[in-house]
């Protein structure tokens, strides 16, 4: 009798201790599942997370003058270029005219899309200076400087994008703003006329540009918000060149 009660309590011992261990995996497995599927959502989130915010971040507003190129001509004449080279380096000539082509690259900001959508002009400035070497030339050289000054605004009637040279009154209209960006971005024939009595030589001077969207040029209601804004601060690096044909 003492036999058999030992051996119904150690089946029920050896049972209990069966049904824990299987309590037990079944825990640690079921742990293992969720573990595995949280990890899983966040490798996911991890994933999705960067195009998300990259959908939502806002445009940012961006001005880079990234080329220019030097033509010249006999002054006077816009059609006689020059091809000789030695008479721009021996100084040769006392008066040369120069046209400038300048790329640059343009990037607009979804608030001054709408803005400017909703009637608000803007205006973008290239400042380009034309200056001879040497620390003292800032005093008593040859230098010369040029502002260019274009109006973007929206033509509601017409649904037409219009970019005017304010100095020329000279416009254009385009169906699409990427086209008028086009526009003020790659502007040509831009006209300095070079003059040194000792004779002009090209490699004695170089060109700096620059871009910039002038703030004060806004309704004076959007002037402060403007000025509080980085997005408005538009304001390209200058550029520098040496001239060259």
């Amino acid at each position: 009798m003492r036999l058999d009660r030992f051996v119904k309590r150690d089946r029920r011992w050896g049972s209990g201790l069966l049904t824990a261990s299987q309590n037990l995996l079944s825990f640690f497995y079921s742990d293992f599942i969720k573990r595995s599927h949280l990890l899983l959502l966040i490798m996911i989130s991890g994933l999705l997370l960067p195009l998300q915010w990259s959908e939502a971040a806002p445009k940012q507003s961006s001005l880079e003058v990234q080329s220019v190129r030097s033509d010249f001509y006999q002054a006077g004449s816009a059609m006689a270029r020059i091809r000789d080279t030695d008479q721009l380096l021996n100084g040769t000539l006392t008066k040369v005219d120069m046209l400038l082509s300048i790329k640059s690259d343009i990037v607009m900001s979804e608030e001054q899309t709408q803005m400017l959508l909703n009637g608000i002009p803007l205006t973008f400035v290239y400042d380009i200076r034309i200056q001879e070497k040497g620390f003292w030339s800032f005093w008593n050289g040859n230098n010369y400087a040029k502002e260019i000054r274009y109006l973007l605004f929206y033509h509601g009637l017409s649904k037409q994008f219009v970019v005017r040279d304010i100095e020329t009154k000279k416009q254009h209209s385009y169906p699409t703003l990427s086209l008028a960006l086009f526009s003020i971005s790659t502007p040509s024939n831009i006209e300095f006329k070079l003059m040194d009595e000792d004779g002009f030589k090209i490699g004695d001077y170089q060109g700096e540009a620059k871009l910039w969207l002038d703030i004060e040029a806004l309704p004076t209601p959007l002037r402060i918000p403007a000025y509080l804004s980085k997005n408005w601060w538009l304001n390209s690096s200058w550029y520098k060149w040496e001239l060259k044909i």
